[in-house]
C-alpha cells in the first residue's frame, strides 16, 4: 500500500509528500499549505487535534465523512465533509477551487481558531480563578 500510495504522490503534479514532520518544520509547513485532507478511517476517530491545527495554521480543511469528523462544521467555518476515498470527486472538486477564495477561508479558519488557542484558554482560566 505504502509503495502504491508514493507511486500516486510521484505522478501527482501538485502534490508533494513530506514525510514526517514535527515542531517548527511541522510548522513551517502547514503554513504554507492551502488546504488540508484529513482522509481517516480510524475505527475510533472522533476528534483529531491535527485538524485544528491545521485550521490555526489558514488552511481550508477537507475531512471524512466518517464516525465524528462532520463535527469540525460546527467549529471551523470552513470545512468540506466528504466522501474522501471518492478520489476522483474530490479531485473534481480541488480543481475547481479557487486558490484566493482557499486561502481567504483558510485565513477566516485561523482567526476563528485563535478562540481555541493556549493563551485564550490561559486568559479563560485566569478569568475563572479570579486572577
Amino acid at each position: 500500500m505504502r509503495s502504491e500510495f508514493n507511486d500516486l504522490l510521484g505522478k501527482a503534479p501538485n502534490t508533494t509528500y513530506h514525510g514526517a514532520l514535527s515542531d517548527d518544520k511541522l510548522v513551517d509547513q502547514l503554513r504554507k499549505m492551502d488546504v488540508m485532507i484529513f482522509a481517516s478511517y480510524h475505527f475510533s476517530e472522533a476528534f483529531p487535534l491535527t485538524v485544528m491545527e491545521c485550521a490555526a495554521s489558514g488552511q481550508f480543511i477537507v475531512v471524512n465523512d466518517h464516525n465524528d469528523l462532520s463535527v469540525f462544521e460546527k467549529i471551523i467555518p470552513h470545512v468540506l465533509v466528504c466522501d474522501t476515498s471518492n478520489s476522483a470527486a474530490l479531485s473534481s472538486w480541488l480543481k475547481r477551487q479557487n486558490k484566493e477564495t482557499l486561502n481567504k477561508h483558510g485565513e477566516e479558519n485561523a482567526q476563528e481558531m485563535k478562540k481555541y488557542s493556549a493563551s485564550e484558554h490561559i486568559r479563560n482560566l485566569k478569568k475563572l480563578v479570579g486572577v
